[in-house]
């Protein structure tokens, strides 16, 4: 996680908004990966698509739990189902059937991230919002 405030474990590294929204987005089939000072980073999505639980365990730890969430934005790529390639490539020759149904499982879970938060805080309206790209 990139954050602005201090974290007792983990700590992020000093950037500019850009350099985190770049490194957040630097999935290995589309863009390359960035340095940020003596680091480089890749896109989180095979591990953490959609960190938005991460980040409230973590504030939870940080700041305690007596605090009350005000306001959490979660914005999605617009893609809450799996694109499918309708002719074998060469890279789906490459890896087995098992693999890439695997991958896909993976690139659909941060939509069910979206939609455990959103029943999470369905008793609290206004205090959590999912955005997504329209295609």
């Amino acid at each position: 996680l990139f954050r602005t405030y201090q974290a007792r474990e983990n700590a992020s590294i000093n950037c500019k908004i850009w350099e985190a929204a770049r490194a957040t987005t630097a999935a290995v089939t589309f863009f390359k990966r960035i340095a940020i000072g003596q680091e480089e980073f890749i896109d989180a999505g095979i591990k953490c698509n959609n960190p938005a639980i991460r980040l409230l365990t973590e504030a939870q730890d940080v700041f305690g739990g007596n605090r009350s969430l005000n306001c959490l934005v979660s914005i999605g790529t617009g893609h809450p189902r799996v694109i499918g390639l309708s002719t074998p490539n060469v890279f789906q020759n490459i890896l087995p059937t098992n693999v890439i149904e695997v991958l896909k499982q993976i690139a659909t879970g941060c939509e069910g991230t979206a939609h455990e938060l959103s029943q999470r805080f369905k008793e609290a309206p206004g205090s959590y919002f999912r955005f997504n790209v329209t295609h």
